[in-house]
């Protein structure tokens, strides 16, 4: 391949992914200057990925930096998206042919410098809200998306409401020893295994500080994190989600029109158009999602793989939650991920990494 179709790939895989796993396969036609998008089901086998949704979003952003990138460098992609109802790894999701000549589209090329600096900051933000101008622009960017919705709340009584409900859904997050196992695999806890794993988050991309590092290590064991939470230390895990939402310029609900793998690719083509605008308006961004992904589980399979206690918290903070989201999860829609956003005084200590390009062809 030509250096300018590299530079768009390697555009495209600075897209997010639920802890930065990658989930996503690339096979290039260099006779026809065609790309086909698979999902890799094996890279995120987390209790929060049901279904591979999460895999279909990760891969719907990856397609809109793509996308934004070939416009960006004079090249229009013809792109053709394959409307799977089930979870398919051996057929592409989309296809993405590029004519390196005749008249290119514009659309969106204003996106294409975020792509580089858009990056997860879960450093705390300033409360002050985000102004009408700002709300419309990022609105806008997830109506562009077939059955995208997009609702940011500023309100502090609101902002409260939600806070109270994530909290309480985090304490699932934390009591869950797959969940506690998995975060751990994730981490990388220094230089060298960053460089050679290329994958996961930085410890200090989570923001801990040196006293939660600290915790954090303690705490690897499920033995240790069970007898904390048996003690309420995982309460104050939990409360830490709880104040990022409250102390932030705006919650938002990303929502589409249904709970399919076709759907959920959609929905993380708004999602990156929102993020990289954001990320031109100058706010930080961060998925606080747990909350919804249990919601989308129940949805799909039901409520066996929860515990009763875990059933009962579910069963009682979802009408709250549908009460406060009523005006976009009507019908048949579903949440499709939940963040904070803001303005942040300073930028991330430190951003995940990706794989080499040719990690991901087939």
């Amino acid at each position: 391949m030509n250096d300018k179709i590299r530079t768009i790939l390697q555009a495209g895989i600075l897209a997010p992914s639920g802890d930065n796993t990658q989930p996503w396969r690339l096979r290039f036609d260099e006779n026809k200057n065609e790309l086909d998008i698979f999902i890799d089901p094996k890279a995120d086998q987390s209790f929060f990925n049901v279904g591979q949704r999460a895999t279909y979003l990760s891969s719907g952003a990856l397609f809109e930096n793509i996308l934004i990138a070939s416009r960006a460098l004079e090249i229009e992609p013809e792109f053709k998206i394959y409307p799977h109802k089930d979870v398919d790894p051996n057929n592409p999701i989309a296809s993405i042919k590029f004519k390196e000549k005749g008249e290119v589209s514009k659309e969106r090329i204003n996106l294409y410098p975020a792509i580089g600096t858009r990056s997860t900051n879960r450093k705390p933000y300033k409360r002050t809200p985000l102004d009408s101008q700002e709300i419309k622009a990022l609105v806008r960017e997830a109506q562009g998306v077939e059955g995208a919705m997009l609702s940011l709340i500023t309100d502090k009584r609101l902002k409260k409401q939600v806070a109270s409900l994530v909290f309480k859904a985090d304490i699932i997050r934390v009591e869950r020893r797959d969940l506690h196992e998995f975060l751990y695999s994730t981490i990388r806890w220094n230089q060298d295994e960053i460089n050679k794993k290329r994958d996961g988050m930085p410890i200090r991309s989570l923001e801990a500080g040196f006293g939660g590092e600290l915790f954090l290590r303690f705490c690897e064991p499920w033995p240790v994190m069970n007898f904390f939470n048996k003690i309420g230390v995982g309460r104050a895990v939990a409360m830490h989600a709880k104040k990022s939402i409250t102390d932030s310029g705006a919650v938002g609900l990303l929502s589409i029109s249904g709970n399919s793998p076709y759907e959920f690719f959609n929905a993380g083509r708004a999602l990156e158009r929102i993020w990289l605008c954001a990320t031109s308006l100058g706010l930080s961004m961060q998925p606080v999602t747990a909350i919804t992904l249990f919601f989308l589980r129940v949805s799909l399979e039901g409520d066996r793989a929860f515990s009763i206690k875990h059933r009962n918290i579910i069963s009682e903070i979802r009408p709250k939650w549908q009460s406060i989201w009523k005006d976009i999860l009507k019908g048949e829609r579903s949440e499709a991920l939940l963040f904070r956003i803001g303005r942040c005084p300073s930028p991330p200590t430190a951003r995940a990494v990706r794989k080499p390009l040719e990690a991901f062809f087939i």
